[in-house]
Order: C-alpha cells, then structure tokens, then sequence
C-alpha cells in the first residue's frame, strides 16, 4: 500500500510539473492528469487502495456505493449489473450507474434508462459500482 501511495503522490508530483493547471484544482485533476497522460494498469487504484481491491477479490465481492451508503456484495467470479443493482438496492435502478474495472471505466446513460444497456455490463470480483443519486 505504502508503495501505491508513493507511486500515485510521484506521478501526480510529475503530472503537475508537465502542466501549469495540475493541483490548482484538487483531486480529481490530479485523477484527471494520471489518467489523460500515464498509463495505467488498474484504474481502480485511483479511487481505491491496492490492498483493498485485492482483499474485495479474494472474498469475490465488489464495492457498490450510493451517496454516502456503502456496501459490498458478493459476485462469485462476475455478475450482470442488474443482479449486483437487485442485491444491492432490492429493484432495479433506472438512473445512471458507472462501474470501474480494472482496465475500463464504463457507466450507463444519463438521460435515458435501457434495461438493456445494463445488462450488457458485467461487475466483476473488486470492481468499483457507483450509483449516482438523483439531481
């Protein structure tokens, strides 16, 4: 984790030396620059620890997270996102939803609900799922 943490603080150290804007803005541009100019091997330590992730595959579950709720559901080796939703919330959920895997970062529509949309995206072992509340 230690090593994580230096890694993230020297390369956001390096992003903010290549651009005059980097850290004047706060976190998400710091997440912004690592993104738009470093490779990244896992985007889920972006938003989470490395032990964390790797502890949430090990028990096969991922972290679903609404406003301030938080929780983590068990997801075997994957499952479609309308059955983590069910788990999770006990119906489906027709706002937007994004889910941060280890090498992608998808979400569905903001201003229209396809059911289908949804059941195309599979959440798998220590995937970030995070369900946006409405406006």
């Amino acid at each position: 984790m230690k090593h994580t943490i230096l890694l993230l603080l020297l390369m956001a150290l390096l992003v903010g030396c290549s651009s005059p804007t980097m850290g004047t803005k706060g976190t998400s541009d710091t997440v912004q620059g690592i993104i738009e100019n470093r490779r990244t091997d896992d985007l889920r330590v972006l938003f989470r620890s490395e032990r964390e992730i790797s502890r949430m595959e090990k028990q096969q579950v991922c972290m679903v997270r609404s406003s301030s709720d938080k929780e983590e559901i068990y997801v075997k080796n994957g499952l479609l996102l309308p059955e983590v939703i069910m788990a999770y919330r006990g119906r489906p959920y027709d706002g937007q939803v994004k889910v941060i895997s280890r090498d992608r970062i998808i979400q569905t529509s903001l201003f229209r609900y396809d059911p289908t949309e949804q059941a195309s995206m599979i959440v798998l072992p220590g995937d970030l799922v995070f369900i946006q509340a409405r406006q």
